[in-house]
């Protein structure tokens, strides 16, 4: 993924310690005003209540929920101190509804990121820092390439109302605009980029389900 960044153009950085990830983009930059948490650490295996491990819960919960936390907490005061920022959380549909995947462990990740977002969002609000989430699905990345078979794929991707798939620029493009200026009023928002996903129920889609295209 870091080679993927650099190729596209962009930086990033393996640093592990958040308050020098932040100290490294005001150093950098002269301030810091944005901060996408795009992390995840989605299991190759099911992780139902019954089998899961608990080190593995742990791990899963500590890398796509609680990694957001002291990146926050050493950004924020950045941010106040710039007169104000936003804060863009990387969500999934899975934290709002149960995927295709027994994975509870990431589900309550997710929707444990939602909630935070919104936290945050009330309570830094005066000052004048924006918080949302972009709740992705039906996205195509490469981590995801070896967990999921070209059937199940193509299932998933005729799913949605759209009938389309994503990629990680979906999240970038919609990132972009929740940290502009444009989006100056819009704060504490689950964001959707699932291709109309979660307007569905289940059987208003079963057509392109049965039906070939």
């Amino acid at each position: 993924m870091l080679a993927q960044i650099k190729d596209d153009g962009g930086e990033a950085s393996k640093n592990e310690i958040c308050q020098g990830m932040v100290s490294a983009a005001v150093e950098s930059y002269g301030e810091l005003d944005i901060v996408v948490n795009s992390v995840a650490n989605a299991p190759d295996h099911t992780t139902s209540d019954v089998d899961v491990d608990e080190a593995l819960w742990d791990s899963i919960i500590e890398v796509s929920l609680k990694s957001v936390m002291p990146t926050s907490k050493h950004a924020i005061p950045e941010m106040i101190k710039a007169g104000g920022g936003s804060i863009v959380n990387i969500s999934s549909v899975q934290g709002v509804q149960s995927g295709f995947r027994a994975s509870h462990s990431y589900s309550a990740a997710k929707a444990g990121m939602m909630g935070l977002s919104k936290s945050m969002a009330v309570h830094y609000g005066r000052d004048n820092i924006r918080v949302n989430c972009v709740v992705l699905g039906q996205v195509h990345a490469p981590h995801a390439a070896a967990l999921i078979s070209d059937e199940a794929r193509q299932m998933r991707r005729r799913s949605a109302p759209l009938g389309t798939e994503g990629d990680g620029w979906g999240a970038a493009w919609a990132s972009l605009f929740l940290a502009s200026d444009e989006a100056r009023r819009i704060s504490g928002v689950d964001f959707p980029v699932d291709a109309g996903l979660l307007a569905a129920t289940p059987l208003a889609v079963i057509p392109h389900l049965k039906d070939p295209e």
